[in-house]
């Protein structure tokens, strides 16, 4: 009998829900615009690395900002749909503890709302990969749930009676 892994499982979670992950608002991603503005040295054609893109609704944004930006997931159902958005856009399948790109590639590597999906171990591998991917005067840049905002808590933590547990995978936590 064969036994599904937990990567099999989060792969299936976000491949059937990838038409509820197409979009990031304007006005949030022009906040995290202007942070990524204020810790890099170029403003224009920075190089980034959408790691866990999803349907690739960060990466649409960075292009408009005239990045040459490549989204990375391993959710073949989301990059199916981040490609149909928009095919002149870079996306490779890979999981996010060995990117397949080569060393110092990256002005920027971003994580959007992904983080937050893996435990604390898991992380600290993951942000070592990324600081191997990104260049000497480069920035990796997150944003995600975490417990300092009420409202992800309740959404969110496990033991939270508002938690909606439909559209979150199990082990998933906020950052604190």
């Amino acid at each position: 009998m064969y036994c599904r892994s937990s990567a099999d499982k989060t792969q299936s979670f976000f491949s059937n829900r990838a038409f509820k992950h197409k979009e990031i608002p304007r006005h949030l991603f022009e906040k995290v615009w202007a942070l990524i503005k204020q810790h890099t040295t170029a403003y224009e054609n920075l190089s980034v690395l959408d790691a866990g893109c999803g349907a690739g609704a960060w990466s649409r944004r960075f292009k408009e900002k005239k990045c040459a930006t490549t989204g990375l997931d391993f959710s073949e159902g989301m990059l199916k749909l981040a490609k149909s958005l928009d095919q002149k856009l870079g996306y490779c399948r890979g999981d996010l503890f060995h990117f397949p790109v080569c060393d110092d590639a990256f002005d920027v590597v971003f994580f959007g709302y992904v983080l937050h999906h893996f435990a604390k171990p898991e992380i600290g591998r993951i942000l070592r990969e990324a600081h191997r991917v990104v260049k000497p005067t480069g920035i990796v840049a997150s944003i995600d749930p975490n417990l300092v905002n009420p409202y992800n808590f309740l959404k969110i933590h496990p033991l939270s009676p508002f938690r909606d547990n439909i559209n979150h995978i199990p082990h998933e936590r906020p950052l604190t």
